[in-house]
């Protein structure tokens, strides 16, 4: 099914792309896609494939046309329909994902057919594969863009022997982090093209706040928060721990979580919520849930936290905080290591470690001229480094370069 979409100036000869992208309720992978099409429409004829509209759907057909394959899975342990969710068994999960990914498969089979794209773009882990194969068998030129550091050996095996097919063209990946694998084994394909935030959305000069009179905090208060996913990778306890340890001294000092649940088996969110309620100071570490729309509350923080105990991949939140003259607090292993620089736009962390968060945390409440600093500096690097329309050009490029309009 094709969601409506709003007409786009039409020009000469531009490399028709399908972007094979499953995350589509709010993550990194998405908005980053969609980011690169705000500044890139122009200049390709963009078909987005998705599972479900979700949150980004609409977001999506204001820049391309947008496919619907319901079977087009995100996640290995997840599945479309309901008799696996029913029976609450992983396995089954696995099994019928399989079933899925050959029907998804087969669907954009008949859409390239359809299409006839220059160039298939795979967005997100699990379009990888299929992208790979439907590129092998239609001799279609393949861009993986490597957004995620497979953890086991099994995965990094896998991706790394995919990107070896000839059909693969290009590995773009987000951070030096991500492409650190495929560096080992093709390292001519790989390029490293960091993800940026669109200033247009994120403009300082006209942000609202909403955060501080939602939640009733008192004048003067020192704000941090975390943004993202609630996952045990992302490091909410070692943030919890660490800020309990803080309270007693720092007394103006509040942290909220803004995020919700993964749609895992696991409810995060109450794990937290319970556990904060138990320290006792449910007053100082607030809960938001999912917000679809960050920038009301971001506007309003004075730091932020990216306690992740998993290396991440970039850290989209960390460049959106720059935007904002905002400095961050951020585990220093994964590409946040490349984005926050210590002492001049943030500090950095070992992962996992709860004293020295929270001396990284107190650090900032205790010196608020540094930290309104520290986010100053922020500010400037990133428009040296993080610039949309310096890196969407170069995404631009690596797509021309890699199609068959060449050839036609």
């Amino acid at each position: 099914m094709m969601l409506p979409r709003k007409k786009i100036a039409v020009q000469t000869r531009r490399p028709t792309v399908l972007f094979l992208n499953s995350c589509v309720s709010g993550g990194g992978a998405g908005r980053s896609l969609l980011n690169y099409l705000k500044h890139a429409y122009a200049d390709i004829d963009a078909h987005i494939v998705m599972p479900e509209p979700a949150i980004m759907g609409e977001k999506f057909s204001d820049f391309g046309q947008t496919w619907i394959v319901p079977e087009f899975i995100e996640r290995i342990h997840r599945s479309p329909y309901r008799l696996p969710k029913w029976m609450d068994a992983r396995w089954i999960h696995l099994i019928v994902n399989l079933y899925c990914m050959a029907v998804a498969t087969r669907k954009i089979i008949q859409l390239c057919a359809q299409l006839r794209p220059d160039v298939i773009y795979c967005n997100h882990m699990l379009s990888k594969p299929i992208g790979a194969f439907v590129g092998w068998y239609l001799d279609i030129p393949v861009i993986f863009h490597a957004r995620n550091i497979s953890m086991t050996k099994i995965g990094k095996k896998f991706y790394t022997s995919l990107s070896k097919l000839h059909c693969v063209k290009k590995v773009v990946s987000n951070s030096i982090a991500t492409a650190e694998d495929f560096t080992l084994t093709v390292e001519k394909k790989v390029q490293v093209i960091h993800n940026f935030v669109d200033t247009a959305t994120f403009d300082y000069d006209h942000r609202r706040f909403e955060l501080r009179e939602r939640y009733r905090v008192p004048e003067g208060a020192t704000v941090a928060a975390f943004f993202g996913r609630l996952v045990e990778k992302k490091g909410v306890d070692v943030l919890i721990d660490a800020s309990i340890q803080l309270f007693e001294s720092s007394p103006n000092l509040y942290i909220f979580v803004i995020g919700g649940n993964d749609g895992g088996d696991i409810d995060y969110l109450q794990r937290y919520r319970e556990k904060v309620a138990a320290s006792g100071y449910a007053d100082r570490i607030i809960f938001t849930g999912m917000k679809d729309d960050i920038r009301s509350y971001l506007a309003d923080v004075d730091f932020v936290v990216m306690p992740s105990t998993d290396p991440e991949p970039f850290g989209r939140i960390l460049v959106e905080a720059m935007a904002y003259k905002i400095p961050a607090i951020a585990t220093d292993h994964g590409g946040a290591s490349e984005v926050v620089r210590h002492r001049r736009t943030g500090l950095l962390v070992p992962p996992k470690d709860v004293q020295a968060l929270a001396d990284a945390m107190k650090w900032f409440y205790e010196n608020p001229d540094r930290t309104r600093a520290f986010g100053e500096v922020a500010y400037q690097r990133l428009s040296e480094h993080f610039s949309a329309e310096h890196l969407s050009t170069k995404i631009t490029e690596a797509i021309v370069e890699s199609s068959n309009t060449e050839k036609n």
